[in-house]
């Protein structure tokens, strides 16, 4: 939990506290220097469970991931434009090919920004040295740090009308829900 939380927290304290030092009228240099460090709090997690061998690994994961989201995203972008726009049909095909490269990049970043923590969270999130709890007895619920999944059914009055029916006659239809209801709960 800890270390998705880092992930998801990093880059809105990075953009936050960039932005207020430019509007203070701080340097670009400044503000990126200050804010980008926000980015390590993944791997000051891994330091603080203990786990310094995943450091080095999570950290060029991230930076990996990110910079090829970041080429894919500006490729299909700068492709996308390409294919959609005719220069001999529309004088800004190249105006237009800067901007779609530029948001294909963007969104390629926060796509390989999302992949790479999800690979962290899902391959180097426990702490090292400890073993996955035994899962608790069936009567006492999901334990601690555990998400369940759950189904129930849904009716109306009609539904249950129907389903009163159901427990006085044998040979009608058992099923009188009118649709479930799916869930997750999450015990932290």
């Amino acid at each position: 939990m800890p270390l998705g939380a880092a992930y998801a927290i990093a880059p809105f304290l990075a953009f936050g506290i960039g932005g207020l030092l430019s509007e203070a009228e701080a340097s670009d240099n400044i503000a990126v220097a200050v804010a980008a460090p926000m980015f390590l709090a993944p791997a000051a997690v891994h330091l603080y469970q203990g786990a310094s061998d995943r450091v080095a690994v999570s950290l060029v994961s991230m930076v990996g991931v990110t910079f090829a989201g970041t080429l894919a995203g500006g490729v299909v972008g700068y492709l996308e434009n390409q294919i959609v726009c005719d220069p001999e049909q529309d004088s800004e095909c190249q105006d237009r090919g800067i901007g779609t490269t530029i948001l294909g990049a963007a969104i390629g970043t926060i796509v390989g920004y999302a992949s790479s923590a999800v690979l962290d969270v899902v391959l180097r999130s426990s702490t090292p040295g400890q073993s996955a709890p035994a899962p608790s007895a069936p009567e006492q619920g999901a334990r601690a740090g555990s998400a369940q999944l759950w189904l129930a059914p849904l009716g109306t009055d009609a539904a249950r009308s129907r389903s009163a029916a159901v427990r006085r006659s044998p040979s009608a239809n058992p099923l009188a829900a009118d649709g479930l209801m799916i869930g997750v709960t999450l015990r932290l």
